[in-house]
């Protein structure tokens, strides 16, 4: 009988061997490698040069993923932003942003940006409490995206971040998956306040902007968390008033 298990063995062998190559390995299914998504081809020196100088055709600045800006580049394109009148739409995700980046001293003072998104980067809770409390002198900006910060937030920010934003009477989307569902539903009915008709009247009364007439058509959305340095910044997305939900992780 054993001489029987033995020739058995054998020939299971000789036949892996024969359709696979190698004896008695058996060799898993070959998938097609997922190309790596493609660099950002901005030129960092270039955009900051038009950027100090008000170039009107610079609407957007999108710095997602480049890793190598120094922290000093990144403090001069927050110091550029508080001159610049041209830029609705700033961008540096998975940049290793630090709360030395000065973002919240532009916030203070720029009437143009309408959107940032500082997602996936280094910034501590302090740095995001900076970031939004900034906002009671800012009344401009509709959406900010502070999501996936390489460290968790903690439950006393988020209680923080939710009591700034229901101080807030502007800001239309928030993007942070918040980790506790008493901050998540205050700052969702934050946000879903904000978005009301008659906030936005009187948001339309007080600021005057080319997108005035289509604040109402935005949605509050809390985002889900994404993944550290290999996130893709979505557009500003206008959605029809009466098609709005609000998006609860």
């Amino acid at each position: 009988s054993c001489n029987k298990i033995y020739t058995t063995l054998f020939s299971c062998s000789k036949c892996v061997l024969c359709v696979c190559g190698l004896p008695g390995v058996i060799q898993s299914t070959q998938y097609k490698p997922v190309p790596d998504e493609e660099p950002n081809s901005t030129d960092v020196e270039e955009t900051l040069r038009r950027l100090k100088r008000n170039d009107p055709d610079l609407v957007e600045v999108n710095l997602n993923n480049i890793r190598n800006i120094p922290i000093p580049v990144l403090k001069e394109y927050a110091e550029a932003l508080m001159e610049n009148s041209v830029v609705e739409r700033f961008s540096i995700v998975g940049t290793r942003s630090n709360d030395h980046v000065a973002l919240a001293e532009m916030l203070k003072v720029n009437t143009t940006l309408k959107s940032l998104n500082v997602e996936s980067n280094f910034i501590t809770g302090t740095g995001i409490l900076s970031l939004i409390e900034s906002l009671q002198k800012n009344t401009t900006l509709l959406e900010l995206k502070i999501d996936n910060q390489s460290q968790p937030l903690g439950n006393k920010v988020e209680m923080e971040i939710a009591s700034m934003l229901e101080k807030n009477t502007t800001l239309l989307k928030f993007g942070y998956h918040f980790t506790q569902q008493g901050p998540r539903l205050r700052g969702s009915n934050a946000m879903m306040n904000n978005n009301d008709l008659g906030g936005l009247d009187t948001h339309t009364h007080t600021h005057t902007h080319t997108h005035t007439h289509n604040t109402a058509q935005m949605q509050c959305c809390v985002l889900n968390k994404l993944s550290l340095y290999h996130v893709k910044s979505p557009s500003l997305t206008l959605i029809p008033f009466h098609q709005q939900s609000s998006c609860i992780s």
